[in-house]
């Protein structure tokens, strides 16, 4: 998985998506990266399958979903704060360089 992607990007949907949704995502996405599509690449259709069976396996059960999302707004939390720091920090070196 790239960095900063979540198990709802690897599938293709939205955050609020019902199970169905998920599942026929899944779905078609397995089909769209079956090894014969990769003639070759076979490596890296084995690679992306097990991206999407990790997600899959995560939001199709409502209480592992429920511990994704609060893991997701946590990290958030801590990505939000990093950011607000890191801006502080820059604006303070900034204005040491100016002066």
């Amino acid at each position: 998985m790239q960095k900063n992607q979540t198990y709802y990007d690897t599938l293709k949907v939205t955050r609020d998506a019902p199970t169905a949704v998920i599942q026929a995502a899944f779905k078609a996405l397995m089909q769209l990266n079956h090894p014969e599509n990769f003639t070759g690449r076979e490596d890296e259709s084995v690679l992306i399958a097990i991206q999407l069976r990790e997600a899959y396996d995560v939001l199709s059960t409502s209480e592992t979903r429920e511990q994704y999302d609060r893991w997701l707004d946590k990290e958030a939390g801590k990505s939000n704060a990093a950011t607000d720091t890191d801006s502080q920090d820059y604006v303070k070196s900034a204005n040491r360089i100016a002066a």
